[in-house]
């Protein structure tokens, strides 16, 4: 389903789109869509930051702490030129600036934790962390069937973000590989084992084919943003 290609995409994509916002503080160079500065370099915040809201920022010896007072989306990171440590995300999918229709009421999270992830430029040179949604098993109403909480990890391949996750339960078992670039670019593999007649119709209007007894694949490109 192409919504689960947007919400593994999104994932992979949070790390890039949050790493250049305290940086760019600290350098002198705040974008003029990331948010208005207040307080010192060493104990301030950003204001109206796209997606996130309001972020505490503390400037430590080389690096720089950042957080959020709390709400529906939180994040806290330690970010560093060329670096971010101990990152852990959360937030609505219905907060994502996402332009498909097809995604208008979809409830879950989905959320985003990094050990430790180091980059150059738009190249993704390694990273150790995790990636989470129940977007699946929270919205029967709306995708026509319940499905499997999904989680897996998040790693570096040939520069690119690399996500993988996966779940079962007991009607059916989901494994999807993301891969995106620092451009936006993304390519995704995604293959579903099912025994509910409902989710097989519902994998069928969203393109899915089937490659054998209840099992249905999906591959497509696209850009995230």
């Amino acid at each position: 389903m192409r919504r689960w290609l947007i919400i593994l995409a999104v994932l992979a994509g949070l790390f890039s789109a949050v790493r250049h916002l305290p940086l760019a503080w600290v350098a002198g160079a705040l974008p003029a869509n990331v948010g208005t500065a207040t307080g010192t370099i060493w104990n301030g915040q950003l204001l109206q930051v796209p997606l996130l809201g309001r972020l505490s920022v503390k400037t430590g010896l080389g690096h720089v702490d950042v957080i959020t007072p709390g709400g529906a989306t939180t994040l806290a990171a330690r970010l560093a030129p060329g670096r971010v440590e101990n990152l852990a995300l959360s937030l609505p999918l219905a907060l994502l600036p996402i332009q498909d229709q097809r995604l208008q009421g979809v409830a879950g999270r989905v959320s985003l934790r990094l050990d430790e992830a180091r980059y150059s430029g738009q190249q993704c040179e390694s990273a150790m962390g995790t990636a989470a949604t129940n977007v699946l098993a929270v919205n029967a109403a709306t995708l026509g069937w319940t499905g499997p909480d999904l989680s897996g990890p998040v790693d570096c391949v040939e520069g690119q973000v690399r996500v993988r996750l996966s779940g079962a339960d007991n009607m059916a078992s989901v494994e999807a590989t993301v891969l995106i670039g620092g451009d936006g670019v993304y390519q995704s593999d995604i293959t579903a084992t099912v025994s509910d007649p409902n989710a097989e119709a519902v994998l069928g209007l969203f393109g899915f084919s089937a490659v054998g007894a209840n099992e249905y694949r999906l591959s497509e490109q696209g850009r995230w943003r």
